[in-house]
């Protein structure tokens, strides 16, 4: 991941100011400053470092997200799907697994170039989600607000 995905994320802009994709973390964010706002990219992984990945976009309010959703504001969130989304099935990860026709045509060995690839592809869609919140079929966007206790 770290010679694949790194430096697609830099030559838009991004980087990190921790040491990307370590085996103890499962959560990386990639942050670019432009104009007045920090856009952020956060690819997500699951416990159990399987071969997928999913990524989320947000705009990072100047005093922080947990100082920002403490104070009552609400976040706009956009997760971006490695295929066209269709109601009601949600976002699908980037997968470096076979998938199940893979399977089927006896194709086991996983791919990690493929989950990148697609990523790549799909930039621009997150390009112009952080331009404008515009969505697309690869975008699923919506709002993060914390919940008062009556």
């Amino acid at each position: 991941m770290n010679e694949e995905l790194v430096p697609v994320l830099n030559s838009a802009g991004f980087s990190s100011s921790d040491t990307p994709f370590r085996w103890d973390e499962v959560r990386y964010e990639f942050r670019r400053r432009r104009s007045e706002q920090t856009e952020v990219v956060a690819v997500l992984f699951d416990r159990k470092r399987e071969a997928f990945f999913s990524v989320q976009l947000y705009i990072e309010p100047g005093e922080g997200v947990p100082a920002f959703l403490a104070a009552g504001g609400t976040l706009h969130v956009a997760a971006l799907s490695a295929i066209r989304t269709w109601w009601p099935m949600g976002i699908v990860p980037f997968r470096a697994a076979p998938t199940f026709f893979d399977r089927l045509r006896r194709h086991r060995v996983p791919d990690v170039e493929r989950p990148i690839q697609q990523f790549a592809t799909l930039l621009p869609h997150a390009e112009s989600w952080f331009k404008g919140r515009t969505g697309s079929r690869f975008i699923v966007d919506g709002r993060l607000a914390v919940r008062r206790p009556a």
